[in-house]
Parts: structure tokens; sequence; C-alpha cells
């Protein structure tokens, strides 16, 4: 910033530029790195996420806890956005970036455990991760993260429930009434919560066997296309039922390819 009299040397922080809110807030995040599991508190704004990240603002507005957004797994150019309650995230090659957010169900620790778990699996378990990406290991603690919490909970319901299930039958009474309807409650709410990070999986699996299916279909029809340009000089093009065979046998590596890409997505539990 330059003055009246000259020039004061103020320094302005990029990255704390103004946000979609209209103020320079940060938020605290904890970045884990992918080479060494490194783990780092940091305080970014919305705009140095979204360069670090390579994700539109949009993405970063569906992990505000202010906002109200379901759970949601969004698939980008560079990264994975993760929205799972307790757990948001954004996962790249490189780096994993952990929202660290003080609510009511504790998404602060959520978060820590979350840092700290993928931390261990990176530093005890690469070789047993050996061919696969940082990508799907973070992904895969989140959801393990996720699903945790859900039993907690669950186990909490039922300690509550069985008592209370117990003084119901012994004696029917408004009180007892009112704890076993808040219980079932409470369960239908968990209930609800876990189908959703259930039809996402569903949703993911069907995109894992489409894209599948989709490269060996592409891969079988190029086939066809070059015997359709009709070279000049090409023997082949002169024997009898060669485009016959060649269509079989190249169906046949096509299903074997097929089945090939189920295989490693099944020995690496995606189905």
């Amino acid at each position: 910033m330059e003055g009246g009299g000259g020039r004061s040397g103020v320094v302005v922080d990029i990255d704390a530029a103004v946000d979609d809110d209209g103020g320079s807030r940060t938020r605290p995040w904890v970045r884990v790195d992918a080479e060494t599991g490194e783990s780092e508190e940091m305080e970014l704004s919305k705009q140095a996420v979204m360069r670090r990240m390579g994700v539109p603002a949009r993405d970063l507005r569906a992990l505000d806890p202010l906002l109200g957004y379901t759970a949601s797994i969004l698939a980008r150019g560079y990264a994975i956005v993760c929205n799972l309650e307790q757990i948001r995230c954004i996962i790249s090659s490189e780096e994993a970036l952990v929202m660290r957010v003080q609510g009511d169900q504790g998404d602060d620790d959520a978060a820590a455990r979350y840092a700290d778990e993928l931390k261990r699996r990176l530093a005890a378990g690469r070789h047993a991760a050996a061919g696969m990406p940082f990508e799907l290991i973070a992904f895969g603690v989140a959801l393990e993260c996720i699903s945790s919490v859900f039993k907690s909970e669950t186990a909490d319901i039922e300690i509550e429930a069985y008592p209370a299930l117990d003084e119901l039958a012994k004696k029917v009474s408004t009180l007892n009434l009112e704890r076993a309807r808040r219980l079932k409650s409470r369960l239908a709410a968990l209930t609800k919560r876990v189908q959703r990070d259930v039809l996402r999986n569903q949703l993911l699996k069907f995109e894992l066997l489409l894209g599948s299916a989709g490269f060996v279909v592409g891969m079988f029809g190029v086939v066809p296309g070059v015997f359709g340009m009709d070279f000049e000089g090409v023997t082949l093009y002169k024997v009898p039922h060669a485009f016959e065979e060649t269509i079989g046998i190249t169906g046949a590596c096509s299903l074997l390819m097929f089945g090939c890409f189920m295989w490693y997505l099944k020995r690496r539990l995606f189905f």
C-alpha cells in the first residue's frame, strides 16, 4: 500500500483474500502428506484451498458445516471431496486436507483421529497397500472412521435401549413410553444417516463398473473401425472369414479384459 509521503512496504497475503462470505476468514485444516504420512496444522482460506487442491467454490460449500449439506462424495479431476458428517476432507494424489470443526458431535476429535489413523496406515501398512494410490487409501480410512462413529453411536443406543425396554415391559407409563419414543427416534435418524455413506457406495461401485465396461467396449470398437477404413495393400482384407475371426478373437479378449478388471476390483474389496 502506498501513502502520500512514500511507500509503507505492507505485504498483503493473497491467501487471506475475500472469500464468498465477504470476509478474509480462514479455517483450520490438518494436512497429511502422501509420501511421509506426517501431519501438520494449517490455516487456509477458501481461495487458498481452491488453488491448492484444484476444486471449485461450490465443493467447499458442500464441506461447510454451517450450510447443512448432506453427506456427499464428489470426484473431481485432481481431488476427491468427502463430506462424511464428522469427516470433511479433500484428497489429492499428494496430500489430504482435513477440516477441523468443533461441533456438537465432536467433529474436531473425528478429524484428529482420521489424520492419526491415516498417518499410522501409511507408516505401518505401506507394504500392504502396494499398488493402491494414496487417494483410495485416504478415502478408505475416511469410510472406516465414519463407520466406527456409527458403530459407537449404535452401541450407545443399545446400552440405553435394553434397560428402557425392560422397564417398559414391567410397567407401562408415560415416562417409559417417552424414553422408548426418544430411543426409536434416535435409531431412525441413525439408520437414515447410514443409508446415505450405502447409496453412495452403490453409486461408486456402479460408476466403476460402467467405466470398466465402457473402456472394454471402446477397445472392441476399434477393430471394426480399422476394417472399415479399407487400407490399400493389406492382404488380411482378402483372407476369407478374416473379419469374423478377428471380431471373435477381439470379443474374447475384451471379455477376458473385463473379467480381469472385475477380479482386480473385487480383490481390492470394491465389490
